[in-house]
């Protein structure tokens, strides 16, 4: 497995698991959250196991959690990936201690979180999803997603998606009874500590 962490370097204050986008690598993304290694936050990005050129047959690398080939092997490989790195990672400090355990998924990660939550073993305080479509295979009354504070976050001039879409993602999940806290930001598909500070998550 391939993952890239950032220590505080003191006494860790809470947890933030960050899971990229499509085309993303782990080194590159967390590298945007920086800033909160160095306020307290112990940082873990695990990289998607599916990684290609983005353009052609050389150059620039990229990573993705899964395509259409294979799809539920592919679910059912990055769901025990990512519990064994919360297994490896975490566990030990959630049961030892009160550090809030965060987990944040971009633009394809979102799935991959929503499906995680909801097929995986761990046990998450928070769980973000940022400018992204949850997955459509996920039964969102399963209880595990009662167990965590749920937000989302959409960019107002995101173009990737539809003009309905903030709409359909919030109903989603208000339809099966859960009451995330919704955040638009003025902007397009994109994501930055300025951002999260403006939502109140960090």
């Amino acid at each position: 497995m391939r993952y890239y962490t950032m220590s505080p370097g003191k006494e860790i204050r809470d947890i933030w698991i960050l899971l990229h986008g499509y085309g993303q690598l782990a080194s590159q993304f967390i590298s945007k959250f920086r800033i909160m290694a160095e306020n307290g936050s112990l940082l873990i990005a695990p990289e998607g196991l599916m990684r290609f050129y983005l353009h052609g047959s050389y150059g620039e690398v990229g990573a993705s959690w899964m395509t259409k080939e294979d799809r539920e092997n592919d679910i059912k490989d990055y769901v025990n990936y990512l519990d064994s790195l919360y297994d490896k990672e975490i566990r030990g400090l959630k049961n030892n201690s009160d550090i809030k355990i965060n987990s944040l998924g971009f633009s394809q990660g979102v799935a991959t979180l929503s499906r995680w939550i909801s097929f995986g073993n761990a046990a998450l305080d928070r769980s973000v999803f940022w400018c992204g479509e949850l997955a459509h295979d996920v039964d969102y009354t399963n209880d595990k997603f009662k167990h965590a504070e749920l937000v989302q976050v959409f960019g107002s001039d995101d173009k990737i998606f539809p003009d309905n879409f903030i709409n359909v993602q919030r109903q989603l999940l208000e339809s099966a009874g859960l009451k995330p806290y919704v955040y638009v930001f003025k902007g397009g598909h994109e994501i930055n500590t300025e951002l999260m500070r403006e939502a109140g998550l960090i």
